[in-house]
């Protein structure tokens, strides 16, 4: 295991509690590292939007292919989180803090906000979410994927625990509800629900991109 790093995580959380408005990164050697790196901090810091994962591409450096779609949506929820300032530790490698990606030009963007009670197009919101890069299917059965009937739009979103239902009445959203994937029944009624593009290429409102790396990101 990696237990002598638990003094870090311990000093690293009192220190995000003293200055819980400055960005922390954690560098780990590699993915595996990371990902347990972010999950003891997560249990340190308490579940929310406090830490995010930062992953490398799997391929190497020199190889151009595109991150897949776990990665992608990761990165999408880790940069957001920081400019949005709802996340303060990132958790990331060497080599994904140099890589450089394509990123939306627009961040202040990324995030769409749905209120219940607020107007909205359903069409419109369609539109968004492919734009967004969001596949349209009959039935929302993974992350990336959302689906129209009649006056009804599921939608599963990057970083959320359970897709949700949204309801309009008119050019009126009604309700937003979690549903359950097994079942496709309602779980809680929310008042708003978060969604985050599912990746940064097909974020780009204006089709505009810069390549950047985490590195040159970071405030």
């Amino acid at each position: 295991g990696d237990d002598f790093l638990d003094p870090l995580f311990l000093l690293l959380a009192a220190l995000h509690r003293r200055q819980p408005d400055r960005v922390w990164v954690v560098l780990a050697p590699g993915p595996r590292e990371a990902s347990a790196a972010e999950a003891d901090l997560e249990a340190l810091l308490g579940a929310g939007e406090s830490s995010r994962l930062y992953p490398q591409k799997e391929a190497l450096p020199y190889e151009e292919v595109e991150p897949n779609l776990e990665i992608g949506s990761l990165r999408v929820e880790a940069v957001e989180g920081v400019f949005s300032g709802r996340s303060h530790v990132l958790v990331t490698t060497p080599r994904a803090l140099q890589e450089r990606v394509p990123i939306p030009a627009g961040l202040a963007r990324l995030r769409l906000t749905l209120r219940a009670g607020e107007g909205a197009d359903l069409h419109e919101l369609a539109r968004t979410l492919e734009e967004r890069g969001f596949e349209r299917v009959p039935l929302v059965e993974e992350v990336g994927q959302f689906a129209v009937r009649g006056g009804i739009v599921d939608v599963f979103s990057v970083g959320a625990g359970d897709p949700v239902r949204i309801e309009f009445w008119g050019d009126e959203i009604a309700s937003i509800r979690s549903f359950g994937i097994l079942d496709q029944r309602s779980l809680a009624e929310l008042q708003e629900t978060h969604i985050l593009p599912v990746d940064f290429r097909r974020s780009a409102h204006d089709g505009e991109t810069v390549p950047r790396s985490l590195l040159e990101l970071l405030p």
